[in-house]
């Protein structure tokens, strides 16, 4: 019972980083679960824990489609960005000024500062059109 215990704890640790790595953007539950030798389910399962343990998020797609365009996968953010740059192995400040995915942590800072500012209105839907036009916030 202890090594299955030591083998899902070392699954689980090394899927971690996965999702920090895909912060701000579209959520494929199969690339995660092919990157780290999960199921499908077991990866759905994992991010569902991490949102029910309030450490990330799904920006979801309006409900009403509007256009044919639209793509209907939600987007994955964290609330927490300093947990974000730590998965991703970013301890300082010049690591992060040359980090590729300094840009998906920013877009993930103002969305989390939204939320915790009570703005949840302003945080409504992400929309990502075919052709690569991305709204992140639709602001009333």
């Amino acid at each position: 019972m202890q090594r299955r215990r030591s083998a899902l704890f070392l699954k689980v640790s090394r899927w971690l980083p996965l999702p920090a790595g895909r912060t701000s953007r579209l959520l494929n539950f199969s690339t995660l679960a092919a990157d780290t030798g999960i199921t499908r389910n077991t990866a759905k399962v994992w991010i569902s824990v991490l949102q029910a343990s309030y450490l990330l998020f799904l920006l979801r797609p309006p409900p009403v489609r509007f256009s044919r365009r639209l793509i209907e996968m939600p987007k994955l953010n964290f609330y927490d960005v300093g947990l974000v740059s730590w998965l991703l192995g970013i301890r300082t400040e010049e690591q992060m000024e040359t980090h590729p995915l300094r840009g998906s942590i920013f877009k993930t800072m103002v969305i989390a500062e939204m939320l915790y500012g009570g703005e949840e209105s302003y945080v409504h839907k992400g929309i990502l059109v075919r052709g690569w036009r991305e709204i992140d916030t639709l602001f009333p």
